[in-house]
């Protein structure tokens, strides 16, 4: 398994991919099965590519903004009930 970090806070998690290899545009993620291509990320993508075991797909960025959102939903709820 491994995991595509982007900069804007995206990670892509690819289950069957168990190797990479670089050339000069970029890296390539592939399967050990049948060596099949699964995915390109080009340099400038400014990617990090992890060989770690994440569960899930997502943006850290909004997960922050998510959770600011649901402590200002709890705070007009208790004034909504105060009243």
């Amino acid at each position: 398994m491994i995991t595509i970090r982007f900069p804007s806070g995206h990670s892509v998690q690819y289950n069957s991919a168990t190797f990479v290899s670089h050339d000069d545009l970029g890296s390539r993620l592939f399967t050990k099965e049948n060596g099949a291509l699964l995915a390109r990320v080009q340099h400038s993508a400014g990617a990090i590519i992890e060989f770690m075991t994440p569960c899930r797909v997502y943006n850290a960025l909004d997960q922050d903004r998510l959770a600011e959102l649901t402590k200002e939903v709890r705070s007009l709820k208790r004034k909504v009930t105060k009243k």
